[in-house]
């Protein structure tokens, strides 16, 4: 946490930051992904991840394929926790 106030850790976030205005970037979160054949392109909004899977060629995940054993219950949330 203390590093994230040092020069070297703003003038980053500076760069970067000037890096995605260049690059068309117009909010957050911007992606800018390349897939396997070379086309790069840029993506924005956490809606669009499918998107950026698809340009990248990553396969759908559904419930059958994601590796875990998860049922609508197990997201409910306990009333007694809140």
């Amino acid at each position: 946490m203390q590093q994230s106030t040092s020069n070297e850790v703003k003038g980053k976030l500076t760069g970067r930051t000037e890096e995605a205005i260049t690059k068309g970037s117009f909010g957050l979160p911007w992606y800018i992904a390349t897939n396997a054949e070379g086309v790069v392109d840029h993506f924005w909004g956490f809606d669009n991840i499918a998107a950026v899977a698809n340009h990248l060629g990553l396969e759908k995940l559904t419930s059958g394929n994601t590796g875990l054993d998860l049922t609508p219950s197990d997201f409910e949330q306990d009333p007694q926790a809140v």
